[in-house]
């Protein structure tokens, strides 16, 4: 029995973020600010990679652009919506007109959050749910540093929400919170570490696979998920072993794009619903919850 007997009669599909994908092509960022009109920019990011210096090498590109920055680095993984609603204000007083989202979920899913705070009245807590918000979110640019959560694709920002006890995470999803242009740079992972390797590769794995097999799959999702699959159950393993492998590392970060085109549209299920309860209560890392979850 083929598949398509199992899809719904009607179904839609919308990927709102502009993708620029290839080696290199993060050095666009100074030229994408400025296409959307970024003069005052806030950098999104977390204080792991602060120390790298990457943030640093971005904010230089920016300021020699002509451009004002303020580095917001107080993110922590599986993001509060405290932090959402202080990073708000940090924008706000800066007076932001464009977000960059540098990192992995949490700071991409922060800024999302702090996009819509920019624009909508009130705090993150207001906003549970899907198209909640009125107005569109200040413009907002992302660069993935790990394959993958996909983040930098989607319209949905998961925030760990602190007034449940215990804690819960919880989901705003809208199209006007929707990154405006992702730069997927496959560079930014060489030498990513092994754990965050198979961490972040798990839960791009997880998408593919729920992203097939959730009810509302329709064969536009089909076709990313297939091929989600197939690129990162190709890629992960050398990409754990041998961080410099370049045909792997760019294996995953375009199989992780894929899974997050496929689950954005078709939802997920019951191992990220299970993944994401002992990410809020327990304040486990999001992909490995995902692999802890797994079915092998």
């Amino acid at each position: 029995m083929i598949r398509e007997v199992f899809y719904m009669n009607r179904f839609s599909f919308l990927v709102p973020t502009r993708v620029e994908f290839g080696e290199g092509v993060s050095a666009t960022l100074p030229a994408e600010a400025a296409a959307l009109g970024g003069k005052k920019i806030l950098i999104v990011t977390d204080p792991g990679l602060v120390k790298t210096g990457l943030v640093q090498k971005f904010a230089d590109m920016l300021a020699e652009a002509g451009m004002e920055t303020k580095i917001f680095d107080a993110i922590q993984a599986n993001p509060r919506d405290i932090t959402c609603d202080a990073g708000s204000e940090i924008a706000k007083e800066f007076g932001a007109d464009c977000l960059v989202a540098i990192g992995g979920g949490s700071p991409m899913d922060t800024a999302k959050a702090i996009s819509l705070l920019m624009t909508n009245p009130g705090s993150i807590n207001d906003y549970f749910g899907y198209d909640q918000m009125e107005n569109p979110g200040t413009p907002l640019i992302t660069i993935p540093t790990t394959a993958g959560t996909g983040s930098e694709v989607t319209i949905w920002a998961v925030i760990t929400n602190t007034q449940k006890e215990p804690h819960a995470k919880d989901a705003v999803g809208s199209n006007l919170i929707c990154p405006k242009v992702a730069l997927i740079d496959p560079e930014l992972t060489y030498g990513l570490p092994p754990e965050l390797t198979a961490s972040t590769g798990m839960d791009a794995m997880c998408h593919a696979y729920e992203g097939y097999t959730a009810l509302p799959a329709n064969p536009y999702t089909d076709l990313y998920a297939e091929r989600a699959f197939s690129l990162i159950a190709e890629n992960l393993l050398p990409a754990f072993a041998h961080g410099d492998n370049v045909e792997a590392r760019r294996g995953m970060m375009l199989g992780q794009l894929f899974g997050a085109i496929a689950f954005s549209m078709a939802d997920t299920h019951a191992n990220h619903a299970l993944a994401e309860t002992c990410g809020g209560v327990y304040d486990i890392p999001h992909g490995i919850a995902n692999a802890i979850f797994h079915p092998m």
